[in-house]
């Protein structure tokens, strides 16, 4: 039963947005796949197939018309990047819930995940909550949080993701219902990340204390996705970069690797980034382009 709604949709992509349409289905309620694209769009529409769903490629400028409807739709947005334009949000027979990767109102807007390794906060989490003309300020239906630990942004990004789909499922009867609780965010003075944004823009200060410098490389870990492109610090007056990093005396130190001693860690195979790279690092996107 769809309850109070008529239509549901999924809008988003990668493996939040498929996890949340494949409970939708599994739960045989009526409803469609908006897949926004984007860096995970082979690995969408792989997965999507492999679970029987369909997805519907759509852009910002598709939505006035796909939701230009008189039924009651719900839409689900998640890991979605598009800002739905005011004329969709004001939409008296729409309801979209988004799911956003932090314990709102902090780390509102992009990577979340980072923000959170960076700052050094214990806890980190999930909400679901409504979309309103705000970024990411819209009352929440449900949070859950989780310890940050010594999670790199990759491990973190995967949790939130599974508790995300439980929040859902086990919220999803009171949502179809209408009687979801909503309850409004607290007020937040700082401004939602921008996608351009990095941690300390990029740069990671051999300086810092010891868990700043491990919060630093943790954040820009995401494995082989490169999300937050390649950080770069100075050594000996010179721009650098690095492929890896590793706690010291974990593995020996190689001749390419540049130990860091006062945080114990190893920067693994360090390299020196070209001049034109390091005298044109790129301000707006936070990392050289050329990595």
């Amino acid at each position: 039963m769809s309850g109070i709604y008529e239509k549901i949709y999924v809008i988003g992509q990668g493996v939040p947005a498929l996890a949340c349409m494949k409970l939708v289905k599994d739960r045989g309620l009526p409803g469609g796949f908006l897949d926004t694209g984007g860096p995970m769009d082979g690995f969408s529409r792989k997965a999507a197939a492999g679970c029987g769903i369909a997805p519907e490629r759509v852009s910002r400028d598709d939505l006035p018309y796909l939701f230009n409807e008189t039924q009651r739709i719900l839409v689900l947005s998640a890991s979605n990047t598009i800002i739905f334009p005011k004329k969709i949000v004001e939409m008296e027979n729409l309801r979209i819930l988004n799911y956003h990767n932090s314990l709102l109102p902090a780390h509102r807007g992009m990577h979340a995940e980072a923000w959170a390794i960076f700052a050094g906060d214990p806890l980190a989490g999930i909400s679901w909550h409504v979309v309103d003309s705000g970024i990411d300020t819209g009352p929440l239906v449900v949070q859950k949080s989780l310890p940050v630990g010594e999670l790199t942004s990759l491990e973190l990004l995967r949790r939130q993701c599974a508790l995300a789909v439980a929040a859902l499922s086990e919220y999803l009867p009171a949502i179809l219902r209408g009687d979801a609780p909503l309850i409004p965010q607290a007020p937040c003075t700082t401004p939602p990340h921008k996608r351009a944004e990095r941690p300390n823009a990029g740069v990671l200060d051999l300086a810092w204390p010891a868990k700043k410098i491990w919060n630093f490389l943790r954040a820009f870990d995401y494995g082989g996705l490169r999300t937050l492109g390649s950080p770069r610090c100075r050594i000996k007056g010179i721009w650098h970069a690095w492929e890896g990093y590793a706690p010291l005396g974990e593995t020996a130190a190689g001749p390419d690797d540049w130990p860091i001693r006062s945080a114990g860690a190893v920067l693994k195979n360090i390299f020196p980034l070209r001049a034109a790279d390091a005298g044109g690092y790129d301000a707006k996107s936070g990392f050289c382009q050329s990595l």
